[in-house]
This record gives structure tokens, sequence and C-alpha cells, in this order.
């Protein structure tokens, strides 16, 4: 007895009775005389596809085009008869019923995590129908052509792109590229659809979380503005947000580095995890403070959600930055680097760190992981010092009392832990 092959045939099983629960429980919304296969049906498809990916690899590999061939007759044949019968030219049930014996089939190949991650989604599909009808009607034309453009991005120009190292010193790669600005331009369509879902008016908070996915530095512009045009905001609270909304710095860079070097991370982590968590306690204790003032609604003005033009000059920046990243380690070593991640932590410090962590990757090894390292947290640290100038700039001492004095804590709570977490020969190291 395969103990293997029983726990995979199980789970062939399961994903058919998954989704042939959500099925079933669909039809007390259909006529009385319609009929969809139910959760015997679709648990049988489940089991009959995993049964025949085993007879395909016992006796002939023509075993699963047979009895998909044959599947599809009886499906098509009951479409007929219940189309006729109750005018519903609906096919989502005899397509989902071909889907869960591929799925059935593809757990026994070794996909087993696949095959039950597209399952839910499936589920979560069939299940939501109605609202996602009802919110597509609510978008404009500018969301539908972003939300198509991102498709086209990711379904299509991404897979064309080579997968090669070009340009002096074969540092920049097309593909690495176009993933990096799905990613940046994902985090953005994310974000911009949660805040127009959750409401246009939020509460500060909520809007510093949402708005510190994509940009924190705008959040505390935008915050430090309503405390200064407003003599009754606020400040302690547009103040945490502007804290929350920095808190979230560490948190998108271990995701987002992770993804991309993830050696980096045992480098750096130390350091974020300190940034996140000072500015998050302290957020907490302004909440527990002040519990019993009303919520002051504020908005982040948002643009469209995704731009092609944005999205190809991010692109040639990431390209020119690389190319400096590897002229300024040969040419001007460490320092070089050091100060131009410096500068670009005055603006943001997403750019600087993905082509960091990029650039110090064992395949381009161009940089080490410690000026690697050391890069990409001294754009952290001076993008922190850069907010809480903001807040005393341009909302005043009343906000910046509240963000600009924990952010300024938080960045030499982040040195010292810089300091005594790495070692010395790393914190000056040469190339």
């Amino acid at each position: 007895m395969d103990i293997e092959i029983i726990f995979n045939l199980l789970i062939s099983l399961i994903i058919g009775l998954i989704v042939g629960f959500e099925r079933e429980w669909g039809t007390h919304e259909k006529p009385k005389e319609s009929f969809d296969a139910g959760l015997r049906t679709f648990a049988i498809v489940g089991l009959l596809g995993g049964v025949s990916a085993i007879l395909s690899q016992i006796i002939s590999p023509f075993i699963i085009p047979a009895i998909a061939l044959g599947l599809s007759s009886i499906i098509f044949i009951g479409y007929r008869l219940n189309a006729k019968n109750t005018k519903d030219l609906g096919y989502t049930s005899e397509v989902t019923i071909l889907l869960v014996f591929v799925l059935g089939a593809l757990t026994m190949t070794g996909y087993k995590i696949e095959a039950i991650l597209f399952a839910a989604i499936v589920v979560a599909l069939l299940r939501f129908k109605n609202k996602l009808h009802l919110y597509i009607k609510t978008l404009d034309a500018d969301e539908v052509n972003a939300t198509i453009q991102l498709l086209l991005l990711a379904a299509v120009a991404l897979p064309l792109l080579p997968n090669t190292y070009i340009g002096p010193g074969n540092v920049i790669n097309p593909r690495i590229i176009g993933i990096l600005i799905l990613l940046i331009a994902g985090i953005s369509y994310f974000g911009y659809f949660s805040i127009k879902l959750l409401g246009s008016r939020l509460g500060i908070f909520l809007t510093a979380l949402l708005g510190g996915l994509t940009s924190s530095t705008a959040v505390a512009v935008a915050f430090s503005k309503m405390a200064s045009n407003n003599n009754n905001a606020p400040c302690a609270l547009l103040g945490g947000g502007i804290t929350l909304a920095t808190a979230m710095i560490g948190p998108r860079l271990l995701i987002m580095i992770g993804i991309l070097n993830i050696s980096l991370l045992s480098y750096i982590s130390p350091v974020l995890i300190v940034l996140t968590l000072i500015p998050a306690f302290a957020v907490i204790w302004i909440v527990y403070r002040y519990q019993r003032n009303e919520k002051f609604s504020a908005e982040i003005k948002l643009k469209n959600p995704l731009q092609l033009t944005t999205a190809a000059f991010y692109g040639v920046a990431l390209s020119i930055l690389f190319l400096i990243v590897h002229l300024i380690e040969n040419y001007f070593g460490t320092a070089g680097i050091y100060t131009l991640a410096a500068l670009s932590g005055i603006a943001d410090v997403d750019a600087i760190s993905i082509t960091l962590a990029k650039t110090s990757e064992p395949v381009s090894d161009n940089l080490t992981m410690n000026v690697a390292a050391n890069g990409i947290l001294i754009a952290v640290l001076v993008n922190t010092v850069v907010k809480a100038i903001i807040s005393q700039v341009i909302g005043g001492w009343k906000i910046a009392k509240w963000s600009g004095s924990i952010l300024l804590f938080t960045f030499f709570v982040g040195v010292f832990t810089y300091i005594t977490t790495t070692p010395i020969e790393n914190i000056f190291h040469e190339s």
C-alpha cells in the first residue's frame, strides 16, 4: 500500500468536495427544474482526475485525455438538456467540473499545494460572483484601463522580456526590471483600490496604513499640511499617522527584499524590525491616550492606480541606477555607494533598496552583502529623519512633537541597533 498515493487521492477528493459544496449551496438560488452538479459529482470528478493521473503513469499517457474527452461529452450532453429545459445558457458549473478534474490530476504530479491554492481561488470567485459584478459596474474608465494595463504587463509584457544580463558590466536584466516595475505597480494598485473599497474619507490611521504601502513621505507631507491648515486639527492623531506610515517601511522592505534577495535579510532585519516596532508601539500609545477623541477623517489624493508612462519612467530610472551603482562601486568604492544611498533616502527608499538588493546577488557579484545592507539601512535611516524634518517645517511643533520626536528617537535607536548588531569590519567595509 502506497500511503503517498492514498494521501494525494484524498486531496483530489477534498478539492472536489470544497468546490462541490459551493456549487450545491448555490443551487438554492436557481429554479427547481434547474440541475447543477453538486457535492458528490464534484468530489467524484476530483477523485477521477487523481486516478486518471495514476493510470496515465502506469498504462499510457493517453489515459488522461481519453477520460477528459469522455467527461467533456457527458458535460456537453447535460448542458444541452439543462439549457433546453431552463433557458439558462450559463456554463460556469460545466467549466468548473473540468477544472476540478484537472486539479485532481495535478495533485498526483507533485503540485498539491498549487492545486489546493487554485481550488480556493475558484471557490472565492464563484462565491463572490454577484459582488464582483456589482463592483465592476462602479469602476470608471481610468480604473478599467489601469486594470487591463496591469494584466497586460504581468501576462504579456513580462514573459516577453529576456532573462539575460546586458549593458556595461552586465548589470541590467530586462526581466528583473520588469518584475520590479510590476512589484511597485502592484503595491500601488492594491493601495489605491483598498482605499476606494473602504471609503473615500478614511480615518487617519487607516489612511496612513494604506498610504504607507506606497509612499510614507507623501503621507508625512499630506498630514503636515492638514495640521498647518487647520487650527483645530488633532495634531496628536495626525502625528501618529505619520509615525504609522513610517513604520510600514520595515515590513514593506522586508517583503520586497525577501523576494529579490533573501540572503540579505539577515543583515538588515534587526534594524528594520526596530524601525517598525518603535513607531508601532508609539501609535498604540497615542490611540490609547486619545481614543475618546472624535475621529478626524483624512484623505490622501492618490493618482490613477497605474500609468504606463510612470511605469516606463521607473524602469528607465532603475536601469540608470543599476549602472550608476556599478560605476560608483568600481571607481569610488563603498563611500560613493553610501553617498548615493543617503541622497536617495531623502525622497524614497524603494529604488535604492531594490537596486542594492539585486546588485548584491551572488549571480551578479557586483556588491558584497555588507555594502548593500549598509546602503539600504543608510537610506532608511535618512528617510526617517527627513520625515521628522517635514513634520516640523510644514506642520509645526504641534504635530512634530507627536511624529518628529518619535521618529528621531526611532532613528537613534536604529543607529544603536545597527552598531551593536553589525561587526565593525562590516560597517567600514571597503571594496
